[in-house]
């Protein structure tokens, strides 16, 4: 993730986008990270398609309540293309920040990244059964 504060990789055959975020944010981080994402979204809106996320913010500072409202925002908005996101995190208080403003029940954290992959792919095998 070199200067990034943010990566975003897709497996367009298991459906999956796979999130990276580190580092505290400032809102021009935000805005690009945005820009990312959606173009993650209108791929798979257009396709007729969901996807799920795993996204690893072992290494994403507990950050001010402004960056997280907008968080919250972006991810609770309607149509938004995410069926099941597993949510990896060493902070417990970074996890309770998260928690706050993620009531959806499609979030799970995780502390262990191989706990997320392994819940994500049965999901994902729930679905092709």
């Amino acid at each position: 993730m070199a200067d990034r504060h943010f990566e975003i990789k897709s497996d367009y055959d298991q459906n999956i986008v796979r999130i990276s975020v580190k580092g505290f944010w400032r809102p021009e981080y935000f805005s690009e990270f945005v820009a990312a994402i959606s173009a993650e979204e209108r791929y798979f809106t257009a396709s007729k398609q969901t996807f799920k996320a795993i996204c690893d913010a072992r290494y994403f500072n507990v950050q001010g309540g402004d960056i997280f409202q907008m968080f919250a925002g972006f991810f609770d908005r309607p149509g938004v293309p995410i069926t099941q996101a597993a949510l990896i995190v060493s902070s417990t208080l970074l996890k309770l920040q998260v928690m706050r403003v993620t009531t959806d029940r499609k979030y799970q954290f995780f502390d262990d990244p191989d706990l997320a992959e392994t819940w994500i792919a049965a999901k994902i095998e729930s679905t092709v059964s």
